[in-house]
């Protein structure tokens, strides 16, 4: 998957930089930043690790609401846990647009906003950046789609998986941003560094985790020094914090999201800086972490009640059929709740499910009772855990192109828990990656799958999805038509928006991006996909008018935004206004070439030969060969008929590289086909002076001399071309149809031409 640098609004950084600290809210401002990192564990911020980071002040540690990047964000930046507001599944996760973030409670109270986020995962689609002015990061849903000319059609914004950018380029954003600024209005940034989290990937993730908080330690030791560098050292407010930690063998869990062993759910938090007071001892969840930020920062925050503090992980139970697994702090202990066994942690005491459910309060047992979470006893998680073991094994020999060895592994682990549905789906998956070979197996597996009971909704969206992929069909429609009529949240409707376009169901799929984007007035990325479906589907103005209200959002992508947005024009035949829309792209990103193209369509049609020319030029990629360039531009100038531009195109580049064989060949070409045969021999005897073995000057020369009757030149050439010409050339001449129409010797020799380099260096058949 590519991974393409967040480019938004070419005027958002500027924005940021210029206006970002302007005067208001009254006296000095406050500079408010939070660091988020994914991966760090509780001893992870020491003296020895990461020093800087230590030195700032008290570690506390908080209980993370669930072991995954973007639900745990959720707690720090929306102030609430994750299965309130939205799924704990990290690919479903959308907070509503009556969740107020950290940012949209800075941005009401008048501070500029900015984030800088290094996991591609944070698409914007979650939600967790509204409120953000700007933002800059590793991927990007509509990144995909920013170089149109690229891509066979309108690119698709949809959350797209993956992409990691360095702590070191953030800060270097956040730092040329803070730069730039000329005033003192209040600004609340936001940071997130990933490379803890990934390091876990490698043959030796400890190792590998150690160097990671080395880059991260240094990352905060910057955005230290570049606060105080610009002189903010006495108003700013830092807040370094977790999100999950890491396994790294510790309860048999190397990364994280399978387990709730203590270094992944217990996080550290540091703050340093423009601290009221110390943060209440109180403070114990992530979830309230957002209310302290904004009471330290001198605006009203409501801090959630310390008990009880809830993390839960229903991965496992999703994909594998396995028992949820949840931990709940109260004020007599931690309370370990696994497989329906339940006990005090703190104590030991053994209590059972009935009276660990009354302990906990009635809302937090309806939400483990709704995660399915019952009071009986159960099987230790050991076997659990080497199974999952397995899985992810297995998930690596598919991701790293071994799908014959993943679906070997799959089909042992199938045999040991034939229930668990995600098994069919990744055996699915490995065996379509395989090839033909297994074509019978997969057909088997099919059919499995079809016929398998419904589950719950994400099994179902899981099977239609694979069902589409490999069998395709309409019949599958009405099936998908079927979970839109059920309760689902947010995240849930844009998976099945993103089946029923796969499905060929486009309006079904605008539909329920529709039911997504009602009331929310702040989600550009909707607005655009919607507005790509309905382009497609024929309906430009719908998608004109998708387009113009993602445009109103101050973090659409302006340039991809009006480039769409003058296609829609376009296509209702409003070519003034499409252009004018083109031209206002290019003002936002001057090095977007899509537009140009798109413009030169309509110049053409309007018969603006030149402006088309100009355009059409412009809207081509550069190699950084000048010769290269000129002969592209060239080409595609004459395949639109544009003869004279092509002329100029070529005449130009052979006045900066004199008798250069290719662009020599293409004017002599031009000005052939044009009926100057003359000038085109021209051409040609001039370049052929400066490279004399040249194959093709030759044999163009070959063919304008038998086509001008000159048949002694073209013998000449004919003997001259022998000892260039390899075994392409020498099939060329035979069958050249100039060459035989001229008759006489030059057609008898050049049917029975043979070129010196197409034998040389070969053997007899049957010599040694």
């Amino acid at each position: 998957m590519r991974t393409g640098i967040l480019r938004w609004n070419a005027g958002a950084a500027l924005l940021l930089a210029l206006a970002l600290l302007t005067p208001g809210c009254g006296g000095r401002g406050k500079a408010v930043v939070l660091i988020t990192v994914a991966g760090l564990r509780a001893d992870g911020v020491s003296e020895t690790r990461m020093p800087e980071t230590s030195a700032l002040g008290e570690v506390q540690t908080l209980l993370a609401p669930a072991p995954t990047t973007v639900p745990a964000l959720v707690a720090a930046l929306a102030g609430a846990d994750p299965d309130r507001v939205a799924a704990l599944e990290p690919d479903m996760v959308r907070i509503g647009p009556d969740v107020e973030t950290l940012a949209v409670r800075f941005q009401s109270a008048g501070y500029r906003s900015a984030a800088y986020i290094g996991d591609g995962d944070i698409s914007p689609l979650t939600g967790l950046l509204r409120g953000f002015d700007s933002y800059f990061g590793a991927s990007w849903p509509a990144a995909h789609a920013a170089i149109q000319d690229e891509q066979d059609a309108v690119g698709r914004v949809r959350p797209r998986r993956g992409g990691v950018m360095a702590s070191r380029q953030l800060v270097d954003r956040f730092s040329a941003d803070l730069r730039r600024q000329r005033d003192r209005r209040p600004f609340f940034a936001w940071l997130h560094f990933a490379e803890p989290s990934v390091a876990t990937q490698a043959e030796d993730p400890r190792a590998e985790w150690e160097k990671a908080l080395s880059q991260v330690d240094r990352a905060v030791a910057d955005v230290l020094a570049t606060v105080g560098t610009y002189g903010w050292e006495d108003d700013a407010l830092i807040v370094v914090a977790s999100v999950h930690g890491e396994g790294l063998g510790d309860g048999d869990e190397i990364r994280h999201g399978l387990t709730l062993i203590d270094p992944i759910v217990e996080i550290p938090v540091v703050f340093h800086g423009a601290v009221s007071d110390p943060p209440p001892t109180s403070l114990r969840r992530l979830a309230q972490l957002p209310g302290e930020i904004l009471r330290q920062a001198g605006l009203e925050g409501s801090s959630q009640p310390s008990w009880p503090a809830l993390s839960i992980t229903l991965l496992p139970r999703r994909l594998y059929a396995l028992a949820p697994r949840a931990v709940v702090q109260t004020e007599r202990g931690v309370l370990d709740v696994r497989d329906g066994c339940r006990w005090v942690a703190s104590g030991g005491e053994r209590i059972d499910g009935a009276k660990a459910l009354e302990m906990v309060g009635s809302d937090i047992a309806a939400r483990l009772r709704a995660a399915g979470l019952t009071p009986a006893d159960g099987a230790p998680v050991s076997e659990d855990l080497s199974f999952l073991a397995d899985v992810r094994r297995a998930s690596d020999l598919l991701a790293g192109g071994q799908p014959e060895q993943a679906a070997a592994v799959v089909a042992e682990l199938r045999r040991k828990r034939p229930d668990a549905w995600a098994l069919r789906s990744l055996h699915l998956e490995a065996l379509l990656a395989a090839g033909d070979s297994h074509q019978g197996e997969v057909e088997g597996l099919l059919k499995e799958v079809a016929a398998g009971e419904p589950g719950d909704l994400v099994e179902r969206l899981d099977r239609l999805r694979l069902l589409a992929r490999a069998a395709g069909g309409r019949s599958l429609i009405d099936d998908a038509l079927k979970l839109a009529e059920e309760n689902l949240h947010p995240g849930q409707r844009l998976l099945l928006a993103e089946l029923l376009e796969e499905l060929g169901a486009t309006e079904a799929a605008i539909a329920e991006i529709e039911k997504v984007l009602d009331g929310d007035d702040d989600a550009p990325e909707l607005e655009e996909w919607r507005g790509d479906l309905l382009q497609g589907a024929g309906n430009a103005y719908r998608a004109k008018e998708a387009y113009e209200r993602a445009l109103r959002s101050p973090r659409a992508p302006r340039a991809l935004l009006l480039a769409k947005l003058a296609d829609a024009y376009a296509a209702l035949g409003q070519g003034d206004q499409a252009l004018q829309r083109y031209a206002a792209a290019l003002e936002a990103d001057p090095g977007y070439r899509y537009p140009h193209s798109r413009a030169a369509e309509i110049l053409l049609a309007r018969g603006d030969a030149d402006r088309a020319a100009d355009a059409l030029v412009k809207s081509l990629p550069s190699t950084g060969s000048p010769v290269q360039d000129a002969l592209t531009r060239a080409r595609v100038l004459l395949a639109r008929s544009l003869v004279g531009p092509a002329l100029v195109e070529v005449t130009r580049a052979l006045e900066a590289h004199p008798g250069q064989p290719a662009l020599s060949r293409l004017l002599a070409q031009i000005y052939s086909q044009n009926g100057d045969k003359s000038k085109a021999i021209e051409v040609l005897v001039t370049a052929r002076q400066a490279a004399p073995r040249n194959a093709g000057l030759t044999y163009d020369l070959l063919r304008l001399a038998a086509e001008t009757g000159d048949t002694s030149r073209a013998l000449e050439l004919l003997d001259d071309l022998r000892t260039l010409a390899g075994p392409e050339l020498t099939r060329a001449v035979r069958s050249d149809a100039v060459l035989a129409a001229a008759g006489g010797e030059l057609a008898r020799r050049a049917e029975s031409f043979q070129g010196i380099r197409s034998t040389r260096g070969g053997k007899k058949k049957g010599s040694r």
